[in-house]
Order: structure tokens, then C-alpha cells, then sequence
């Protein structure tokens, strides 16, 4: 372990116990409220109407499941979907810590060989998808999440849908929207393909907001009546890819001459990433720095090393994985850039100061809340 490491004293968010690895009772305290950004690009060349389509198909889904004093939902459309407008919401928002922000965006996308997937908006250009996660990251928020319906192939399909009506303000908090916008903690930024085109037609809107809906509503269902069932972006995640999937394989299939230039056969959206299962034993990292903090880590000192970074100022939540049932394999080893190896232990929280190469890392502040 390295010198700098040292453990918050008194700190534990979980524990274990001899010969196994409980799972935590609950995950994390609620956020407090939901500060929701659409980005509603209806100017858009091709897909104005299926765009509209998918920012009234995600407020129903909002305004039926969070109840009104949760929720600060903004919608810019029209000629007011641009960079300026944008940096102007993040600029002016007042949240932080206990708040989650979630940015959903419909339109035109693509990705820069160099700079990265990038929203393309009719009225002033590309919005880089890393900028986005910078003003995000600007509040410090418990979660931040980013939604985008973007790189929109029309696909023209006969499917009559139902006309969505706007439900009233909610009188309770919906359990599956609780557990994805107000119970995790970290990143989620998901796009609605891989490398290509993503489908839509002016009744269903996008496919993947479609999907994505549909998802949430069917595990909404599941806990109907009190019969609460925690769902966790990584495992919603998986299912949306394969209904997205399913769902243009049957649009190509059913068109077949309407592929584009790439012979795109179906749709599959991208996470770039998901944050832990909040309901796991965990441990939290802190980033007392004012920039972005990258590191690698892998837990039970075995097998690939996978990449991660901490916002400014903010924290990040590892959970131990499912496939680990014991004790012994319950730490997590990290190497930040430039810096030695630590291990940490589940049930603490842990502090990042910046400093000198041979001293950053890991440090004790005992009145760290």
C-alpha cells in the first residue's frame, strides 16, 4: 500500500462478514431532486417530427413517475436548441451533491475521429459530448446522466402507436425511476448507436427513446403494489440494446431498400458509461482536485484492469461485482496516473488530493463528512 493511503476514519457504508460477502440492505440515500435538461432539436433536417415524438414520449415518462417538488425540467426547442443556450442552463443551474442531472438529447449526432461523439444541432453546430459531461460535472452532482437519440437514419415503417397523453403531476416517486435517477451515484452517458445510424419515424419516434421507455415502464410494473425491485442501469442497460436491436432488425426486414450508405442492417445503442450496482457492498472515492482524475483499477488483485475517472470534486461508488462472493477478493486495487498502487477495503471512503508525483494519491481527513 502506498504511503500516501490512509483510511477515513469511521466511515462505513457497508460491511462483510466471515466466509462470504452480503449484499448492502439498500443502496445509497435518495438525491433529492431531479434537474432534467431536454434538448429537443425539432429543426432538425429529416427528423424534426420523430424528435418531437421522443421529448414528449420522456416528459410523460417523467411528469407520470417523479412528483412535481423532485423534478426541474427545462425543454429547449426550436430555435433554441444551440451551444449558447446550453452553456447558459448549465451556467445559471443551482444544484449539487444531493441532486441528480440528466440531459436528454434528440437530433443529429456523429463522431469526430479525434474529439469524439459529438451532438450535431441544426441551429449552431457540434456540441462535443465531452463538453457536455464538463458542465455536468461543474455541480458536483450525485449523478449525472446523459441520454442522447442522435445520428437519426430515417426508416420509413408503417406502426400506429397510441397518442401519448401528458399525465398529471406525480403524488409519488416512481420506484423504477427512484432506483436509475435518485438511489445510484456516478456517470451514466449512453447514445442510441454504435458507429452508425440511429432509426426513427415520425409516429414512433426514435428507437432507441422508444425502447428505452418501454423498458423503464415494464419494470415500473414489477413494482406495482409494493413489490419494490431495485433495477440498476447495468442491468436495464442490456435489455434496451437487445429491444433496439430486435426492433430494427424488424424495420430492416420489413424495408429493406431503405438501408443507408453503410448497409446498416440494425441499431445498437452504446454505453459509454454505467455506473456499480448500488446495492452491492461498495467503497467511495472523493477527488478533492478541480479537474478530471483518471485511474485504473481491478478488484482482488486479479485479472483485466478496466479505466475509470473522478469528476471534479466529486465522488465515484465501486461496487464489489456479483461474481465475487468473498471476502478475500473484496478489494479493490488502483493505480491513479502517475502514482503507486493501493488497495482499498469495501465499507470506506476514500479522499484523492493532488500533489507532488511522489505524494499524490490517497490521504486521511478525519472530518471529511
Amino acid at each position: 500500500m502506498g504511503t500516501a493511503l490512509r483510511i477515513l476514519a469511521g466511515l462505513a457504508f457497508c460491511g462483510t462478514c466471515a466466509g462470504s460477502l452480503p449484499a448492502a440492505d439498500t443502496a445509497p440515500p435518495e438525491l433529492h431532486k431531479l434537474h432534467a435538461l431536454f434538448l429537443i432539436d425539432s429543426q432538425a433536417e429529416s427528423v424534426g417530427k420523430a424528435v418531437t415524438v421522443d421529448g414528449k414520449r420522456m416528459e410523460v415518462l417523467l411528469r407520470g413517475g417523479v412528483p412535481k417538488d423532485r423534478l426541474a425540467l427545462t425543454v429547449l426547442t426550436e430555435n433554441d436548441v444551440t451551444n449558447e443556450k446550453i452553456v447558459e442552463y448549465y451556467k445559471g443551474l443551482k444544484s449539487g451533491p444531493g441532486d441528480a442531472l440528466l440531459c436528454f438529447y434528440s437530433g443529429h449526432g456523429a463522431t469526430d475521429t479525434e474529439h469524439g461523439h459529438y451532438l450535431s444541432l441544426q441551429n449552431s453546430g457540434p456540441f462535443m459530448r465531452s463538453q457536455l459531461r464538463d458542465l455536468m460535472y461543474a455541480h458536483k452532482p450525485g449523478l449525472a446522466v446523459i441520454l442522447t437519440d442522435c445520428c437519426s437514419v430515417r426508416m420509413r415503417v408503417d406502426v400506429k402507436r397510441s397518442i401519448l397523453e401528458m399525465p398529471g403531476s406525480a403524488r409519488q416517486l416512481d420506484p423504477a425511476l427512484n432506483a436509475l435517477f435518485f438511489r445510484h451515484r456516478g456517470l451514466v452517458d449512453i447514445t442510441a448507436a454504435t458507429g452508425n445510424g440511429a432509426w426513427c419515424n415520425d409516429e414512433v419516434g426514435g428507437l432507441f427513446t422508444f425502447n428505452l421507455v418501454k423498458v423503464i415502464d415494464r419494470h415500473s410494473k414489477l413494482t406495482a403494489g409494493g413489490r419494490e425491485q431495485f433495477v440498476t442501469w447495468k442491468e436495464l442497460f442490456p435489455q434496451v440494446q437487445q429491444e433496439t436491436v430486435g426492433m430494427s432488425s424488424e424495420w430492416h426486414q420489413e424495408d429493406p431498400q431503405k438501408e443507408d450508405e453503410n448497409k446498416q442492417k440494425f441499431q445498437k445503442p452504446q454505453a459509454f458509461e454505467l455506473p456499480d450496482d448500488p446495492t452491492r457492498p461498495y467503497l467511495v472515492l472523493h477527488n478533492t482536485a478541480q479537474a478530471v482524475v483518471r485511474y485504473r483499477y481491478r478488484w482482488g488483485n486479479e485479472g483485466n484492469w478496466a479505466s475509470a475517472s473522478l469528476p471534479p470534486e466529486g465522488d465515484r461508488l465501486h461496487s464489489v461485482p456479483a461474481t465475487i462472493a468473498s471476502p478475500e477478493r473484496s478489494n479493490l486495487e488502483l493505480k491513479f496516473e502517475d502514482g503507486e498502487t493501493d488497495t482499498l477495503k469495501v465499507g470506506k471512503r476514500y479522499r484523492y488530493s493532488p500533489g507532488p508525483k511522489k505524494t499524490r494519491g490517497l490521504d486521511e481527513d478525519a472530518a471529511f463528512p
